[in-house]
């Protein structure tokens, strides 16, 4: 997969870039032949000499690198040929200091990315605006596949990893973190393919106490941005949409852990008294637990449901 996605980033429209792959897979070190390219000098490989992990790894590339502009792409993801070109037109026609773009997730790529896209004009929001569509679920992206301006990700590397598990939350930070800076263009058009197979970490983690744990960081640290940036009623607006968003993940990562009906409702009850409800103004506290318990006990009556239609 490594292969295919290092083929969508040379292929790109827009082919003034530096490539660093970060390689921890110690057992099986990166070069030019396993590739099965020929020395390209817009590449570098970095084998690192022992497993740093996914998140210390891709903080060294934010270090290392030396453009202007910059993005990720996960070993098993796709960028639309055209993606890198259109978001650094935009950048450079316009004061944004990011873009992001929407993404499609399938297990198979084929055939799944638009053809070649002519002139595109992105919309452009101030931070505040882009804060409210992103936090509210209007707007759908990867936050580590934006693409950011240096004094954008250099601010990102000061940021705390999250929590106390397997790192989580980190890529949804960062559109807001981008959003305290300035304006942000967005392209909604399908320019990312995001692999989804039964083995990816978004599908099979399920330990609610490492969201949890990240979910609290994510939230001091939301606190410490944005409140003095947007104002207290701005800011408690978002952060009840922030806060149906966790719980939203919280339910699904628990339902991973107990498929049985009612532990997932009782394990779900703690963590929302534990984590989520503590969090939340005490004036939507009331409208906060009918939006929960809508969600839980209609999901668990669907459940129920599919599996009186399977007998």
């Amino acid at each position: 997969m490594l292969r295919q996605c290092l083929g969508s980033i040379l292929g790109q429209s827009y082919s003034n870039i530096e490539v660093i792959i970060g390689n921890d897979f110690v057992e099986e070190p990166v070069t030019f032949d396993s590739l099965g390219i020929g020395n390209d000098p817009r590449v570098r490989i970095v084998n690192h000499p022992y497993n740093i992990g996914a998140y210390s790894n891709n903080y060294y590339l934010l270090r290392v690198a030396t453009g202007e502009l910059f993005t990720w792409l996960a070993d098993d993801d796709l960028m639309h040929p055209d993606f890198l070109g259109i978001a650094c037109a935009a950048l450079s026609q316009s004061r944004v200091k990011s873009l992001f773009v929407n993404y499609v997730s399938l297990p198979d790529p084929e055939g799944i990315f638009p053809g070649k896209v002519g002139p595109i004009v992105p919309r452009i929001f101030s931070g505040q605006e882009f804060i409210r569509e992103y936090t509210s679920r209007r707007i759908k992206t990867v936050g580590n596949y934006g693409v950011f301006r240096r004094e954008v990700f250099e601010e990102l590397a000061e940021v705390k990893r999250f929590g106390t598990g397997l790192p989580v939350y980190g890529d949804t930070f960062m559109p807001i973190l981008a959003a305290t800076r300035g304006d942000v263009a967005y392209v909604d058009l399908d320019l990312i393919f995001l692999r989804t197979h039964a083995n990816s970490r978004s599908a099979s983690l399920d330990c609610i106490e490492n969201y949890a744990s990240a979910q609290k960081d994510f939230l001091t640290e939301f606190e410490r941005r944005c409140r003095g940036y947007m104002g207290a009623p701005e800011y408690e607006c978002q952060l009840v949409n922030l806060l149906k968003w966790f719980a939203g993940d919280g339910w699904h990562v628990i339902g991973r852990r107990y498929p049985e009906v009612c532990q997932r409702l009782s394990n779900f009850m703690r963590y929302m008294l534990d984590t989520i409800m503590p969090s939340v103004p005490a004036y939507s506290r009331a409208a906060f637990w009918g939006f929960a318990t809508k969600m839980a006990l209609g999901d668990s009556l669907r459940f129920i449901t599919s599996r009186l239609l399977r007998r």
